[in-house]
């Protein structure tokens, strides 16, 4: 069922994408959308390759790979937020770099083997044990995903009429795009992690990735 909803939702992510950008190819909005699109595709899909490899080396490696595609996407979140209320291009793109170079550094953290101290087999499924590094991603996911919206509400604030009406359509283009998996997917991670940390004995058990669980990072 988990492997039809990322199938799914690729897709529609794909088509969105490819028809928010054809509309206007030329713009920067749509550009930064499309990519946005492709980058949650490519997180739809590592998690697909999480439900269907058996082999344990090749399930972290593309475990790994989901964080590292959400990272993407939540700093491509921030980039197009800042694009509703940052109107100077030379002041946006200074601002768009100090955003991106916390995103690299989580990036290279998320590639990395010591994000996952040891991972084993037992008779729940494959269980992974996480390093600190991991809450390094977690603060990274709260503060942008805090300042993609803060963005999105001030801009919608300042705006009248029309323009308004473009920002409940990015938006809602945004939800379209990520909504299916999300809720399944924060409740997965937030059993397989942070309860384990508050309840260290229910570790074994919180942190088991089954073949019916979805790998999202938080």
């Amino acid at each position: 069922m988990l492997r039809l909803i990322f199938l799914i939702s690729s897709i529609a992510s794909l088509i969105l994408g490819f028809f928010v950008l054809f509309r206007g190819h030329k713009k920067l909005l749509n550009r930064t959308f499309f990519y946005f699109c492709m980058s949650v595709v490519s997180w739809l899909l590592t998690n697909f390759m999480v439900q269907i490899v058996a082999n344990g080396p090749q399930l972290i490696s593309w475990y790994r790979l989901t964080y590292t595609t959400i990272t993407l996407t939540i700093y491509l979140l921030v980039y197009l937020s800042l694009q509703f209320v940052e109107n100077n291009n030379k002041k946006r793109k200074v601002i768009s770099l100090i955003f991106f170079l916390p995103a690299i550094v989580v990036i290279f953290i998320t590639t990395k083997p010591a994000l996952i101290e040891s991972a084993s087999y037992s008779s729940e499924g494959f269980v992974f044990r996480f390093s600190n590094l991991f809450f390094g991603c977690i603060i990274y996911t709260l503060i942008y995903l805090f300042i993609t919206f803060y963005l999105f509400f001030k801009s919608y604030r300042k705006r009248k009429g029309g323009e308004k009406e473009q920002v409940k359509f990015m938006l809602l283009g945004i939800f379209v795009a990520i909504k299916p998996p999300t809720i399944p997917a924060v409740t997965a991670s937030a059993t397989r992690v942070l309860i384990p940390r508050a309840f260290p004995q229910s570790r074994k058990i919180s942190l088991s990735l089954e073949k019916n669980s979805l790998a999202f990072p938080g």
